[in-house]
């Protein structure tokens, strides 16, 4: 509380105030504008970003900072974008001072007539992966009208952490969910067309700030490729002896039976006499593909119960303890027919 004394017709007046009223309150620092951000399933939400004209300096401080050796005339962003990023972008090109380029489909820039030529920097709210990021900056340059060209690509947000150091063009990504700091590519190699998009795997997820009892795998092994995901419940004991254990018993079966198959070939060639093997292999040769998944489904089974059950009578006789388990989904493609 604060006090103060004023004197009328010579009677004195006490007031008391709250400190609040007396104070003013400090607007939060902004300076880590990715604190603004917030990553939902439907996509990024530059929502209070934009409403945080502080938040907007230094997200465009950031950004001029890093493309310093950059020459641009415009920020470009699609003409269907959110009405956010637009906002964004029109106040990146007030601070860098330059225009705005909006970035339509391939068809429309080329009834663009006589542009002057410009060097666009491309701005976009959310890449998931590297290979998205390549997707995006390729359309991105086919929606360029000649002889305007994309001198750089930033993206506010990546989902996965990307590391480029021969794009075409100086790139960045500002924030991670995980709050890797990504920065533009120091050196540039020389000019080269962009690769077509090519077919590769990965797996991501979302959790909340508990720590989650679901786990995925995928591994390409030749010919052959599993994808799987195994749903945890009652503690993640379960869930990550199969995350560790069922896949390699799977990779392993499909690798016994293409050496043995091979092996049978080589002595059937050469008509030799084939010993059996103590082991089972001569049977996991005619097996298909879904028998051996059944076979590393029981084994991984068997292998968790006896890691469960030699935990001892206390931990036996504990509650829960029957609770752990997990269900699991796998998908096996394997290019040897069965």
């Amino acid at each position: 509380m604060s006090r103060t004394d004023t004197i009328q017709n010579g009677i004195r007046h006490l007031t008391f105030l709250p400190l609040g009223s007396m104070s003013r309150k400090r607007a939060k620092d902004a300076a880590n504008w990715a604190a603004l951000l917030r990553l939902t399933p439907c996509g990024l939400n530059l929502t209070k970003l934009i409403a945080s004209s502080d938040g907007v300096k230094a997200f465009s401080t950031q950004l001029q900072r890093h493309f310093d050796g950059t020459k641009f005339t415009h920020v470009g962003v699609g003409w269907d974008t959110s009405p956010q990023l637009l906002a964004l972008a029109g106040a990146l090109a007030m601070h860098c001072d330059c225009g705005i380029s909006l970035l339509r489909t391939e068809i429309q820039s080329r009834d663009a007539g006589d542009a002057s030529a410009m060097s666009v920097l491309v701005l976009v709210e959310l890449v998931e992966n590297g290979d998205d990021l390549l997707a995006t900056l390729h359309r991105a340059s086919q929606n360029v009208a000649t002889p305007s060209a994309v001198v750089g690509f930033a993206a506010v947000c990546a989902k996965e952490e990307i590391a480029f150091d021969d794009l075409n063009v100086p790139w960045y990504c500002g924030w991670t969910p995980k709050g890797a700091k990504m920065e533009v590519a120091t050196s540039v190699s020389s000019i080269r067309q962009l690769e077509k998009y090519r077919l590769r795997h990965c797996t991501t997820s979302y959790e909340g700030n508990q720590l989650g009892e679901d786990r995925s795998e995928h591994w390409v092994d030749g010919d052959v490729a599993m994808y799987a995901v195994y749903d945890g419940h009652g503690g993640d004991i379960a869930v990550n002896f199969i995350h560790d254990t069922l896949g390699r018993l799977v990779q392993d079966a499909l690798h016994l039976r293409q050496h043995d198959t091979a092996t049978n070939e080589h002595d059937f060639k050469d008509n030799a006499v084939v010993v059996p093997s103590k082991r089972k292999a001569s049977s996991s040769c005619q097996s298909s593909t879904k028998e051996l998944l059944r076979q590393s489904y029981l084994e991984c089974d068997q292998l968790l119960k006896d890691k469960l059950t030699a935990y001892g009578p206390t931990v036996k006789a504990s509650r829960g303890y029957c609770n752990t388990g997990s269900c699991a989904v796998t998908a096996v493609f394997d290019g040897i027919a069965p």
